[in-house]
């Protein structure tokens, strides 16, 4: 896994946790963990998504991108944001269960 492709799924992991903790007030733990959460989240769902997918971001095709196939970028882009906002979801649960 290259770098660019690490960068894009701790971005995009952490945009989904900090959009889903937006949006539901209660998941929100605090702004550093939702970011820390996300980019864990973001990585874990950019690799199950490259994992499930078979290719990564340097596989060559007919739409291409700064090197990169675009559609492939984009699932990946949208699993690591599921994975941000999935972990952030469990993790906001349990924080609200333990904090009573």
């Amino acid at each position: 896994m290259d770098m660019l492709a690490l960068l894009v799924h701790y971005v995009s992991g952490a945009l989904g946790a900090n959009a889903i903790s937006g949006i539901t007030r209660f998941m929100s733990v605090n702004p550093l963990a939702n970011t820390l959460t996300g980019l864990v989240g973001g990585s874990l769902g950019g690799q199950i998504t490259a994992q499930m997918s078979g290719v990564g971001f340097t596989t060559a095709g007919a739409t291409e991108f700064l090197g990169m196939d675009v559609p492939t970028m984009v699932a990946q882009v949208a699993g690591s944001c599921l994975g941000g906002a999935g972990l952030m979801i469990a993790v906001g649960l349990v924080y609200r269960v333990f904090s009573r």
